[in-house]
């Protein structure tokens, strides 16, 4: 039939969990909310019509949303209450991936001042074991980013964009654990006697005493 109404169907359609939110879109019971686009404007009246014209039911009732997610590019519920969120290796917003760039940046940091002995005593400097100040100074510095750092390791598996698949909760507690224990190692490492290391001549001390040495014995000999 020609006349015959048309279930308004939502649009569900998204790119991004950023664009699917949870609307009422209503049903022949009333209430009914879904994730659909955050762009679509539910016509309830129309789906009123619709269950009067094809005298149509509904079931009474609806499951509570706290989160969208949008896969294959269609909008729908999200894990809620999950403490630990499957991973999605699928959405890459811009926070993740600069986030990753950062842990890729620090661990070639990291590696170049341990390979490069000149790098490695400039960062370790031997003059701060016996100072307190300096202890605890260094201490917080390392540990607060130190803690910054390991909590960006979960975007690997994680969205890190505070939306569905992303566990927030565990990253604030491998900050703040995690944090605590590189300062205390970056406390320890700092506070370590150095006197050995600090014994041994650098290359240009050692040339200016073979020098000196030279210069001596070519005197006697003279």
């Amino acid at each position: 039939m020609s006349g015959e109404l048309v279930y308004p169907a939502p649009d569900r359609s998204c790119s991004s969990h950023s664009d699917c939110a949870v609307k009422d879109v209503g049903s022949c019971c009333g209430y009914y909310p879904e994730c659909v686009s955050v762009d679509f404007q539910p016509d309830r009246e129309a789906v009123t019509a619709w269950c009067s014209e094809t005298e149509s039911m509904s079931v009474c009732g609806w499951r509570e949303i706290s989160s969208c997610t949008c896969d294959a590019g269609s909008c729908g519920a999200g894990p809620s209450g999950v403490f630990w969120p499957p991973a999605d290796c699928s959405h890459w917003p811009v926070a993740r991936t600069a986030a990753l760039i950062v842990e890729a940046l620090v661990v070639v940091a990291a590696v170049a001042t341990i390979a490069r002995p000149p790098l490695r005593r400039r960062v370790v400097r031997c003059d701060c074991h016996s100072n307190l100040c300096c202890l605890l100074t260094t201490g917080i510095a390392v540990g607060a980013l130190g803690g910054i750092w390991v909590h960006f390791i979960p975007c690997i598996w994680w969205a890190c964009d505070w939306g569905p698949y992303d566990g927030e909760a565990v990253s604030g507690g491998i900050m703040f654990v995690g944090g605590s224990l590189i300062g205390a190692l970056g406390a320890l490492c700092v506070s370590w006697p150095v006197s050995s290391q600090a014994a041994l001549p650098s290359r240009g001390e050692a040339w200016r005493n073979s020098t000196a040495v030279a210069e001596r014995v070519i005197c006697i000999h003279l």
